[in-house]
């Protein structure tokens, strides 16, 4: 959907009384519209990605000949693409809400939409991020049950992080301290499993 379409249906809306929530956005088909659209986006990414991991994971786990199940790969995405494009999406109508809340003319409400919607830096932080999910995801398919560790990346871990690494090994697919399964913790999140 263009910063466009959402500016004209909010300024519609907003003569009629209505008050720009997430509620109105997530009822007008906004939400959805957008995580559709990431899903197309990411899914070749988180493809590649989980590959990568699975390839990066076997090696370290001492099985160089392994390779992914593509029918497990792609029964993963269809159940959890959707689920971490609408957490983007989510992300995305709440930073739109915001726009609308301020007394704008129609140009200026679709520039400030508009540059919430092509945010290059936002859009490198969700590549980033993404990639660390698909090859987490790969990572934790080629390890199996195969018990495995936490380990922080970058220069300044978060604390969740490090609490993280600090767990005691468990079977891959088992939440450390903070919950997660596996890295991304948060987005930039820098982290990898490796075996124990």
């Amino acid at each position: 959907m263009s910063a466009q379409a959402i500016a004209l249906a909010w300024l519609a809306f907003a003569r009629g009384g209505g008050k720009a929530t997430v509620g109105w956005l997530i009822e007008t088909g906004i939400k959805a519209a957008i995580a559709a659209a990431v899903v197309i986006v990411l899914d070749q990414l988180w493809q590649e990605a989980y590959k990568d991991g699975f390839d990066a994971a076997s090696e370290l786990a001492n099985r160089p000949d392994a390779r992914p199940d593509p029918l497990a790969l792609r029964t993963l995405l269809d159940r959890l693409g959707p689920k971490w494009a609408s957490e983007i999406a989510q992300t995305t109508i709440e930073r739109v809400a915001q726009v609308l809340s301020l007394q704008m003319d129609e140009k200026q409400l679709e520039d400030e939409i508009d540059s919430v919607l092509d945010d290059p830096s936002r859009s490198e932080m969700i590549v980033e991020t993404e990639v660390s999910r698909g090859l987490s995801s790969g990572a934790t398919a080629a390890y199996g049950h195969e018990e495995v560790r936490w380990v922080t990346g970058g220069p300044d871990p978060c604390p969740v992080c490090l609490a993280n690494e600090a767990d005691d090994p468990r079977p891959a697919g088992t939440p450390f301290s903070s919950g997660a399964t596996a890295p991304p913790q948060h987005p930039h999140c820098r982290c990898a499993l490796v075996p124990a």
